[in-house]
This record gives C-alpha cells, sequence and structure tokens, in this order.
C-alpha cells in the first residue's frame, strides 16, 4: 500500500524501524501531521507485528483505524480496527488495534499484553491513564519483560519534553 502524500516520518522509516527492532523502549517525537500516528503503526503492522495503539481520545482511535483500514483496502474491524470504553469495531482477525489510553491501562495492568508492540501516541496531551502506562513501561522495562518477551514499546508526541521521558525509561532512544 502506497500514500500519494509523502509526509516527514517516511524519511526516517529506516532509522525508525532499526530502532524498534533493537531497542525495547524507543521515543518518537515531530510535529502535528508529520505521519507518526499512521504510517508507524502501518510499517510495523505490514512487517506482520501485532500492534496496539492508544489515543487519549475516542473519536481519534475510531478515525485512524477507519482510514488506515480504507487506505489498506481491507474491511474496517477486520484487520485493522478499534476499541473504546464505550464502543469498538474489531475481530478475532485484528491485529492492527487503535484504543483509548484507559482501555489499554486496564489491558495491561490485566495482563492483556496481545501485541508486540505498543505505541503510546500522543503522550504529551498528558493524563492519569497515560502516567499509568508510562509507569507500567518503567517497571517492565526494570523487570526484564521487554527482553524476555521481545515486546516493544514507542513513546509518540509532537510536544514532548523527550529527554525527560528518555531519563525516565533507563535512557531510552529518542528520535526526533
Amino acid at each position: 500500500m502506497q500514500f500519494p502524500v509523502k509526509l516527514p516520518v517516511d524519511g526516517y522509516r529506516d532509522e525508525i524501524l532499526a530502532a524498534i527492532a533493537s531497542e525495547p523502549v524507543v521515543i518518537l517525537t515531530a510535529e502535528t501531521g508529520a505521519g507518526k500516528s499512521t504510517r508507524v503503526p502501518l510499517w510495523l503492522w505490514q512487517a506482520g507485528r501485532r500492534i496496539h495503539v492508544t489515543q487519549p481520545r475516542r473519536i481519534a482511535a475510531r478515525a485512524l483505524s477507519n482510514y488506515l483500514a480504507r487506505a489498506c483496502g481491507v474491511p474496517w474491524g477486520r484487520e485493522i480496527g478499534y476499541q473504546t470504553g464505550l464502543d469498538g469495531n474489531r475481530s478475532a482477525a485484528t491485529t492492527l488495534l487503535y484504543l483509548t489510553d484507559g482501555v489499554q491501562m486496564v489491558r495491561e495492568i490485566q495482563g492483556g499484553r496481545d501485541y508486540d508492540v505498543l505505541i503510546l501516541d500522543e503522550i504529551h496531551e498528558w493524563n492519569l491513564n497515560q502516567e499509568v502506562l508510562i509507569g507500567l513501561v518503567r517497571k517492565n522495562l526494570d523487570g526484564g519483560f521487554f527482553k524476555a518477551s521481545g515486546k516493544r514499546v514507542v513513546i509518540m508526541s509532537a510536544t514532548l519534553k523527550a529527554r525527560q521521558i528518555s531519563t525516565f525509561l533507563n535512557h531510552a532512544p529518542v528520535i526526533t
């Protein structure tokens, strides 16, 4: 699947994918509209990975999943879907799931880690759910969970104090 418009993040594809392959946690910052929320999950999904992408708002989870399903020519809710606390459109075949950060927080606390890569998107919109998720990432990083399981986390934001988050997450690499 090719997108008709080249976005700024496209020029960093190889660097981003290499960092995710080699590091348990990667921080990605780029301006709004750079393609973070669509391109990065798509690249990982096309590589056969199971992806969860958190969003702080229900409408974003729904709209992004719908957009990518249409762009990829797959039925919305089959391979690409979404889940919020109020509704969802997904199936057993869903491998690219956009969900609200609150739903993912509950899944993490309950041990529901049915993904290969967890993308925490829009972290600059800091809220309690995101704070708990970042804390759980740190706990899992310190406990060796990512090394043992091979799972990865990507933290994405348009405006983020990336160095502070990197320091908190054991000096996770930052790609800007």
